[in-house]
């Protein structure tokens, strides 16, 4: 079989990189084009909207949501302010950085620190460098479905046998919770929302307390919601409309239109 050369598949970095040049052109609006989907994070104290485009890792079979454009947005009105940089794009690959396939390295969810697994242990390196600050031990059959999520002083392990989540003290490497599911997304730095198999209901993890709060699944927009300064949001990527989540049941709210612009590519 011939393998192709790096750089050659049209939906890979190099290629949408090009492809998208346009958005940096783009001002303070976001594009109307509902094939460019659009995630929201909590960053830099404020809420952020970034264009997200499924990306593949060279030439590999491994694709990952990066980071192309990013707003920021006023919660209160749904204007929005062109960023200049890519929001958290260092966070779960949105950088398109990630090498081709298997993942042995994540940052942390501050940016701060990064996470390289092996065969034996786990090292708590600093970031952007690499330089050691702590080594832990660890069994890497946890590791074969590579993921790691790295949040606040927890590590999340999904278990290649699960459905199960392995909360691991990320000085000490010693588990200590497990949870339900197959899943994790980070809320904010001190909540993680852990996704249901099947039917299973979502679970927002404290990750301070350990407290365990039972979300129905059914709700909407849970995978994507973020919080800031005690509040909850969404974004509704077709719409494209900020949505306002009830603090208690997570339910819609309220929504607001952000403001948008046609599509020039």
């Amino acid at each position: 079989m011939r393998v192709k050369a790096s750089g050659t598949a049209k939906d890979d970095l190099p290629h949408l990189r090009a492809q998208l040049a346009w958005l940096e052109r783009v001002g303070d609006c976001i594009p109307q084009d509902r094939e460019l989907s659009l995630a929201l994070d909590a960053y830099d104290g404020k809420l952020v909207a970034c264009v997200q485009v499924m990306t593949r890792r060279d030439v590999s079979v491994m694709l990952d949501p990066v980071n192309y454009a990013c707003w920021d947005v006023d919660p209160a009105t749904g204007q929005v302010a062109k960023r200049r940089d890519l929001g958290r794009a260092y966070f779960d690959c949105r950088d398109g950085a990630c090498p081709p396939g298997e993942t042995r390295r994540f940052v942390s969810y501050d940016g701060t620190a990064q996470v390289l697994a092996s065969e034996t242990e786990l090292t708590i390196a600093r970031r952007p460098g690499d330089a050691p600050v702590r080594t832990l031990p660890f069994t890497m059959e946890l590791f074969l479905r590579g993921s790691v999520t790295y949040v606040g002083a927890r590590l999340f392990v999904l278990d290649p046998d699960g459905p199960a989540v392995h909360v691991l003290d990320d000085r000490s490497g010693k588990a200590i919770d497990k949870l339900d599911g197959i899943s994790v997304h980070v809320v904010d730095g001190g909540h993680v929302l852990v996704g249901g198999a099947g039917d299973e209901d979502h679970i927002l993890y404290d990750l301070v307390s350990g407290k365990r709060t039972k979300v129905i699944r059914g709700a909407e927009y849970l995978e994507t919601m973020v919080a800031l300064k005690g509040a909850y949001y969404a974004v509704d990527g077709e719409a494209r409309r900020l949505v306002a989540l009830d603090p208690r049941t997570l339910q819609p709210q309220r929504s607001l239109p952000l403001r948008t612009c046609p599509v020039t590519p």
